[in-house]
């Protein structure tokens, strides 16, 4: 269908025809909108607990180097204190890295991952009082609009 024909199509309609069509599309998206931003708080969550798993490592090679302050002695490799350099992957590239560095870094991440994740969440927020605004001029009723936004 070409673009005349289509534009014929329309001017054919009525004015509350085109003002539906022309709701309904500006509520698709706001969907589309919706989506996107529920992709964009996965990948970033996911993000965010790979930090935190990171952190916790850390953490817990922390308290096996109090231990080993405080005198206790140890069986294996596996309890020995943490090493003061970690080697860490940037890039595709393998750094030796102090460990203060490192966990400064991860916390850095973390806290630049839950603003992003709020910064979204609030556009997100924004996009669905929209959608909900729209959504009785688009011909969506509350049961559909309830499903969709779940």
């Amino acid at each position: 269908m070409s673009y005349a024909s289509s534009a014929a199509a329309l001017s054919s309609l009525s004015a509350e025809a085109k003002q539906l069509l022309l709701n309904g599309a500006a509520a698709e998206q706001q969907a589309s909108a919706i989506l996107a931003h529920k992709r964009v708080l996965v990948e970033l969550d996911k993000q965010r607990q790979e930090c935190v798993q990171a952190l916790a490592t850390l953490r817990s090679r922390n308290t096996a180097a109090a231990a080993a302050a405080a005198g206790a002695l140890y069986p294996s490799a596996l309890h020995a204190p943490p090493p003061p350099r970690l080697w860490v992957s940037l890039s595709g590239n393998f750094v030796h890295v102090p460990r203060d560095s490192v966990k400064a870094a991860l916390d850095t991440d973390r806290a630049r991952l839950e603003e992003e994740i709020a910064r979204v969440r609030s556009e997100m927020k924004e996009s669905m009082k929209q959608l909900q605004k729209l959504a009785p001029t688009a011909g969506i009723d509350q049961g559909t609009l309830d499903f969709a936004l779940a």
